[in-house]
């Protein structure tokens, strides 16, 4: 350490090692800046690989989770009972943070007859359940239908 100290005050007496110490401490300097990013980009990355952690472990329970059993509302195309079955459905799977091919799955079992015929077919993938909710909706949640059926 002292010949450390000794070497700088030989350096700063002439005007050359002067200059060098200059550049020497812009280099450290650069260097510092450099560390600091570098270690920054760590910090950023170790939250993201924490966030990708916490993701997978929450995937590997989602098997475990059982819901209990609850008696769903049947619906078989009457628009008549359509508010009353989408008022059940939604409160009770269709508002949860389910997969989506989980609420599919529900809302297949729930459909009778000719709401479950308008969408047979559908394959069981996540965008599936958006797609067939919007089919039943626009089929049976049309007002101008449903104020049509309740004057008969």
């Amino acid at each position: 350490m002292n010949a450390d100290i000794e070497e700088y005050k030989l350096m700063a007496a002439s005007r050359s090692g002067y200059l060098r110490l200059v550049q020497q401490a812009r280099k450290a300097t650069s260097d510092l800046d450099v560390i600091i990013r570098l270690c920054r980009n760590l910090n950023d990355n170790k939250v993201t690989i924490k966030m990708e952690m916490i993701e997978v472990e929450s995937q590997k329970l989602k098997p475990l989770i059982k819901l209990p059993k609850i008696q769903l509302m049947k619906f078989d195309g009457s628009v008549r009972s359509w508010v009353a079955f989408k008022d059940n459905f939604l409160s009770t799977i269709g508002n949860r943070s389910l997969d989506p091919v989980d609420k599919l799955r529900y809302l297949i079992s729930c459909l009778e007859e000719e709401a479950k015929k308008l969408v047979e077919g559908f394959p069981m993938d996540d965008g599936s359940y958006r797609n067939v909710w919007e089919i039943l909706e626009s089929r049976y949640g049309d007002k101008s239908i449903i104020v049509e059926d309740r004057k008969n």
